[in-house]
C-alpha cells in the first residue's frame, strides 16, 4: 500500500476539523510544525545537528524517497502529474495554515462562551445545568 503524500494528509485532516473535529486542527499544527514554522529552539538540536546528515524533515520521512519508489513512478510514464517536493510543502503550508485560523477562531469563541456563561449563569435558568443547587447541596458535589 502506497503512503499518501503530506499534502494530501494536511488537506484531510483540515476538512475533517472542518466537519465537526476542530482538535484535528490542532493535531494537524503539531504533526507539521517543522514543515510549515520551522524547528524551535527550546526543542533542542535538530537531527541536522546531531546526525551529521542532511535533515529531511517530515515531508521526506512521509513521502518515501526510497528508490524503488522513484524508479516505479518513473516507469509508470505518468511524471508530468506528479508535484514537486516544493509544490507539496506549499500546499501543506496552505492546509495546516488554514487549521491554525480555524483552531484560534474555535478556541476565541470557546473562551469567549465560557466566559458568557460563567457572567450569566444566573440568566440561563436551571435548565442549562446538569444539577440543579438544590441536588448539589444534597450529594455535596
Amino acid at each position: 500500500m502506497a503512503e499518501k503524500r503530506a499534502d494530501t494528509i494536511a488537506k484531510e485532516m483540515f476538512f475533517v476539523g472542518l466537519f465537526g473535529l476542530p482538535w484535528l486542527w490542532v493535531v494537524n499544527i503539531m504533526y507539521f510544525w517543522d514543515t510549515v514554522y520551522g524547528r524551535l529552539p527550546c526543542f533542542g538540536d535538530g537531527p541536522a545537528e546531531t546526525g551529521g546528515e542532511e535533515a529531511t524533515g517530515i515531508l521526506g520521512v512521509m513521502e518515501g524517497n526510497s528508490e524503488e519508489e522513484k524508479a516505479d513512478d518513473d516507469a509508470d510514464g505518468d511524471s508530468s502529474n506528479v508535484p514537486t517536493q516544493g509544490e507539496i510543502q506549499y500546499e501543506v503550508c496552505k492546509w495546516v495554515k488554514r487549521s491554525s485560523i480555524g483552531s484560534v477562531i474555535v478556541f476565541v469563541l470557546f473562551l469567549s462562551w465560557i466566559i458568557t456563561f460563567q457572567l450569566n449563569q444566573d440568566n440561563f435558568g436551571p435548565k442549562w445545568f446538569v444539577m440543579s443547587q438544590e441536588e448539589a447541596e444534597r450529594t455535596g458535589w
